[in-house]
């Protein structure tokens, strides 16, 4: 068992977020978040990395709790990619993605071939390498998600966190992002992203985690737990599943 959450609870002053949240993840699990817009998962992502504090329950990483951990520890085992990273100081892609390997690096004032290297490698993979001389702040909202997430793969950790990585790419780029979170989990690397898209879910993903009214509804294979009856408690009766060649998916419901 990689992660543990175990009754998870979350509130602004008086107003709970989610409550009662408990999964666990596996090594080399494609796990998805599903929810609708303030359904708290980016809330739970902050709690699991630490940027928020839970009010109530427990996170514990590799059977140890989170808490325990010094920052430079987690930071070697969590890659953790946010909707966005505003940067007012013009870093270049290249130093950006170099941020990753911030954490494995001893020497600032001499880092090895081998961090360049790392960090050329997650440039590649993304196709980024046009875009490495250029500076973070004058690209747009698709490329710098493309950036963050080629950083979080520098980083080279045994679990990636990515929060609605595709929201703002084309269809292209959000196929190259899904086939890579398939290529880390054959590296038996384990990967949790939020995501609106439950057909993304349903194409790419072990297992989905639905989070509604502020609790886990559902946790499970996707073809299993993703029922027509569940989607409509998510999304309201205007969507249906269906089977297309054998696929199912969601689709917006004829009138």
């Amino acid at each position: 068992m990689l992660l543990k959450v175990d009754q998870l609870g979350f509130q602004y002053d008086s107003q709970p977020v989610f409550q009662d949240v408990s999964f666990t993840l596996n090594e080399g699990e494609l796990c998805a978040i599903l929810g609708i817009n303030g359904s708290g998962k980016s809330t739970l992502f902050k709690c699991i990395m630490g940027f928020l504090h839970a009010k109530s329950g427990s996170i514990s990483f590799e059977g140890k709790e989170k808490n325990l951990y010094k920052i430079s520890e987690i930071a070697k085992k969590i890659a953790y990619v946010p909707q966005d990273h505003p940067i007012t100081f013009p870093y270049l892609v290249r130093e950006m993605v170099l941020m990753g390997r911030t954490v494995h690096i001893s020497n600032y004032f001499k880092i090895s071939d081998d961090h360049y290297l790392k960090a050329e490698e997650a440039l590649q993979a993304l196709s980024l390498e046009g875009l490495a001389d250029k500076p973070f702040n004058q690209l747009s909202g698709g490329q710098r998600q493309m950036v963050l997430i080629a950083r979080a793969l520098a980083q080279q950790t045994t679990l990636m966190l990515l929060d609605e990585p595709t929201s703002s790419l084309d269809f292209k780029n959000q196929l190259l992002i899904w086939h890579i979170l398939l290529q880390l989990k054959k590296e038996g690397k384990s990967v949790l992203v939020c995501t609106h898209d439950p057909n993304h879910v349903l194409w790419f993903c072990d297992r989905v985690l639905i989070l509604d009214n502020k609790r886990l509804i559902a946790d499970g294979p996707p073809k299993e737990v993703m029922t027509e009856q569940v989607l409509q408690q998510i999304y309201g009766p205007m969507c249906t599943l269906e089977t297309i060649a054998e696929k199912k998916m969601v689709l917006p419901r004829k009138n």
